[in-house]
C-alpha cells in the first residue's frame, strides 16, 4: 500500500493522537450512564469520536489522490466572525435587542446585493424573535434594553 496523500495521513494520525490523549486523561473520571452522566462521559464520547474520524481520514489517505484546497471566501469569514464578536462585546451594555440588531446588520455585509430595507426588516424581526425566545420564554438573565436607557 502506498500513501497517496501525506497531509491527510499525518492529519488523521494527529486526530487519533489527540483522541488517545484525551481518552487517557478522561479515564480517571467517573463515567456514569447515559441517563446519569458522570464527569467522564462526554470527554470519553468526544475522544472516541475523534479517534474514529482520525482513523477514517488516515485510511482515506491511502485511497485519495492529490488534494486541491478550495479558495477561501475571506469577506464572509471576516464579517460573520466580526458580527459574532460584536454581539458578545456589546450584549451587556447595549442589551439583547440592539446587540442582535447590530449582529444581523454586520453579518449581512458578508455578501453584497441585499437591500438595506430588507436588512432592517430582518434585523427587527430577528431581534424581536430572540427577545421573545431567550428573554421572555427561556428567562435567560441578560439585559433586554441598553443599560444606559435607565
Amino acid at each position: 500500500m502506498q500513501i497517496r496523500d501525506k497531509q491527510n495521513f499525518l492529519g488523521g494520525l494527529l486526530l487519533v493522537g489527540f483522541g488517545l490523549g484525551a481518552l487517557l486523561i478522561a479515564r480517571t473520571y467517573s463515567m456514569g450512564t447515559a441517563f446519569r452522566m458522570g464527569s467522564g462521559y462526554f470527554p470519553v464520547l468526544l475522544s472516541s469520536l475523534l479517534i474514529v474520524i482520525g482513523m477514517i481520514v488516515t485510511a482515506l489517505a491511502f485511497k485519495s489522490g492529490e488534494v486541491k484546497f478550495p479558495k477561501v471566501a475571506w469577506r464572509p469569514l471576516i464579517m460573520v466572525s466580526a458580527a459574532v464578536a460584536l454581539f458578545g462585546l456589546i450584549l451587556k451594555g447595549a442589551g439583547l435587542l440592539l446587540a442582535t440588531f447590530a449582529m444581523v446588520v454586520v453579518s449581512r455585509l458578508a455578501r453584497p446585493g441585499y437591500s438595506w430595507k430588507e436588512t432592517l426588516v430582518l434585523s427587527v424581526l430577528l431581534s424581536v424573535f430572540f427577545a421573545v425566545v431567550f428573554y421572555f420564554a427561556l428567562r435567560i438573565q441578560m439585559p433586554l434594553l441598553p443599560t444606559w436607557w435607565g
